[in-house]
């Protein structure tokens, strides 16, 4: 039954490479009458699910490899939350730290705390199209709540930068 669910799901993501004649996979799953299994799940809910599962693993590929990270992350219940911490002596370059695509918004609390010693330290928020930037040197928030949507991205610039960077990421 699940080799089904997985030919299904690789038929709609087929079918989302053709976007000028046939509706986006999302739209087409969402749209599909209930079917119920014998556990109580519907066939909609599951596609979603799967939908969503292929969806995260392409969108943790944007995210920066833990090996090329100028910081340390600890991820929490997913690559949305977790921990981050960078001691930089003059770094230049960016961290993806957190992030993903999913057909889900998420609502993440993000806690900051910088030392700042000179260069420049920006934190990006992406979410869809929509990005907003802070400059860690200034910035006085300690807590900022955010709502990511499909596509987002928690991220942190640096040029030249002597200091501290910490992030916690945790949904509200």
């Amino acid at each position: 039954m699940k080799n089904i669910f997985i030919l299904m799901i690789v038929f709609v993501l087929i079918l989302s490479s053709c976007r000028a004649h046939i509706p986006q996979p999302i739209d087409f799953i969402r749209e599909m009458s209930p079917i119920s299994f014998g556990d109580g799940s519907g066939l909609k809910d599951t596609l979603l699910d799967w939908y969503d599962t292929i969806l995260s693993f392409v969108g943790r590929a944007a995210l920066t490899n833990k090996l090329f990270l100028i910081g340390e992350r600890e991820f929490g219940d997913d690559c949305y939350t977790g921990r981050y911490s960078a001691a930089c002596a003059g770094v230049s370059g960016t961290d993806v730290v957190f992030g993903g695509v999913s057909i889900n918004p998420r609502r993440i609390r993000l806690s900051v705390s910088t030392t700042f010693l000179g260069g420049s330290a920006e934190l990006i928020i992406k979410s869809g199209t929509d990005v907003e930037t802070y400059d860690l040197g200034g910035l006085r928030l300690s807590e900022l709540e955010v709502r990511l949507e499909s596509g987002s991205s928690i991220a942190v610039r640096y040029e030249s930068f002597r200091g501290s960077v910490t992030l916690k990421a945790e949904y509200y």
